[in-house]
């Protein structure tokens, strides 16, 4: 244990070692105190906590004997005519909320159709009187606004 470097008598080494093992002992004291502190302030807690439950047990248990001593409330029911109402109602918005997210297949002929409107759109002012007039009213049965509305009415 003793080195060259060291010109300290063993006996001052071994004093040294044992002041070095002293203030070692005297943290690990000092710690294990805080650690009871730390300790008995939980414990206190615990107490308190466990004290704090039994009143809490104890005033639902009063209240609990008071409502068991009370009479029974008649509870008052909803007419029939009112549940059936509620299910009616209830069944007509689910019915209607399917119909509206169950997508509907688009018909076959909407993009003929559409491509046949911008034609007619386009070439209507050279169509005989007589065909843009029927033309017209086919249009304006269907309440969609006639190609000589949408031409800018260039006849």
């Amino acid at each position: 244990m003793t080195t060259p470097a060291d010109n300290k008598p063993p006996v001052t080494q071994l004093k040294d070692a044992l002041d070095a093992l002293q203030i070692t002992v005297d943290s690990l004291a000092s710690r294990v105190k805080t650690y009871d502190d730390l300790g008995l302030l939980l414990a206190d807690c615990r107490d308190t906590m466990t004290e704090a439950i039994g009143e809490m047990r104890e005033q639902h248990q009063a209240l609990l004997q008071r409502l068991d001593q009370r009479p029974p409330q008649r509870q008052r029911q909803a007419p029939r005519w009112m549940a059936w109402a509620c299910g009616g109602l209830a069944g007509a918005v689910l019915v209607s909320l399917l119909w509206h997210w169950v997508p509907t297949r688009p018909s076959r002929y909407a993009a003929l159709l559409s491509s046949l409107d911008s034609l007619i759109v386009q070439h209507y002012s050279t169509f005989p009187k007589p065909l843009q007039e029927q033309l017209s009213a086919v249009y304006a049965h269907q309440g969609v606004l006639g190609p000589a509305q949408r031409q800018g009415g260039r006849r």
